[in-house]
């Protein structure tokens, strides 16, 4: 009876963690921050040139959205990214491996909605980081990060694109244009502040 009553406690204990730490709405809070970001047409954030995320309806049926990230391959391409890679992997002259697509069930095609779809599809994407209060989308070969709070940050919008991949195929980290090289992490990464 006493270990039973001991495991109740600490269960106890995590959830009351848990509900003070504000997990209980990390989703609703991704998704509350996600609609206040400056998307244009509903669809669009576009920071520079070089990247921007898209959301899109796949077919004509308004059932399989999109979300991805575009990434300009021509500072990478003039940073060394080798012809056999690019040839396989650039698209529009983008970086391929930044994209999902999924069923959409939500009404109005508000940013929020969409994502709150994505999250229920691909739980295992998002993630947040409390220590930047950041929340995070992980795609096959980099990610985009938004703050929490984007008046509390100068860095609102953060694009990644992961390291190992870019260096393996002939890049090299100090040549790339327009991106700063996090070694800790081995990743490019190209912060905005909108707020």
């Amino acid at each position: 009876m006493k270990k039973c009553h001991t495991v109740s406690t600490i269960v106890m204990l995590l959830l009351f963690l848990c509900i003070a730490t504000g997990c209980a709405t990390y989703p609703e809070d991704a998704v509350r921050s996600f609609g206040e970001l400056p998307f244009t047409n509903h669809s669009e954030i576009k920071c520079d040139d070089d990247v921007r995320l898209y959301m899109t309806i796949i077919g004509d049926t308004h059932k399989k959205f999109g979300i991805s990230l575009y990434i300009s391959a021509a500072p990478f391409t003039e940073a060394g990214l080798s012809y056999e890679w690019r040839y396989y992997n650039v698209i529009d002259e983008n970086l391929g491996g930044f994209g999902y697509s999924f069923w959409y069930k939500g009404g109005d095609f508000s940013p929020a909605d969409v994502l709150k779809d994505f999250i229920k599809q691909n739980k295992e994407c998002l993630t947040y980081n409390s220590d930047e209060a950041r929340y995070r989308i992980t795609f096959t070969l980099g990610a985009f990060e938004w703050a929490e709070d984007i008046t509390a940050t100068n860095q609102d919008i953060v694009f990644i694109v992961f390291g190992s991949t870019m260096i393996k195929n002939g890049v090299n980290p100090d040549a790339v244009e327009g991106w700063e090289y996090d070694v800790e992490n081995n990743c490019f990464v190209k912060s905005f502040d909108i707020g």
